[in-house]
């Protein structure tokens, strides 16, 4: 597929190869997004190439979503929208999203200074 054949707008699948990969908006459900996820991609695959291993290899969306913000440890918060989107999507009905700061008992080590 060329560039040529990418029209802004296009209707992208939602699913992207190894969940280890996707952007915080493919985890939430939102039923449309950018092209930003190809970059969230090529950077978790870029860390994974340097380091030797995935830097979030969660098994579930919400385990990824766990993982994404322990990285980010309270710095970055999952934007509003996507929160909402969260909230509405059946999949995670009666979950709730996880903060950063109840996650100190989660088991990992996972900052990106510790990666590199």
């Amino acid at each position: 597929m060329t560039e040529a054949n990418i029209k802004e707008g296009a209707a992208l699948t939602e699913y992207v190869s190894t969940r280890w990969y996707r952007a915080p908006e493919l985890l939430v459900g939102a039923p449309v997004y950018t092209h930003a996820v190809d970059v969230w991609a090529i950077g978790c695959i870029f860390v994974e190439l340097v380091t030797g291993s995935a830097i979030f290899s969660g098994d579930s969306d919400l385990d990824m979503l766990k993982l994404i913000i322990k990285m980010f440890n309270g710095s970055e918060k999952l934007p509003e929208d996507l929160r909402q989107t969260f909230q509405r999507n059946n999949l995670f009905k009666n979950v709730q999203l996880p903060e950063s700061d109840h996650l100190n008992g989660y088991d990992i080590e996972n900052t990106l200074e510790s990666k590199l």
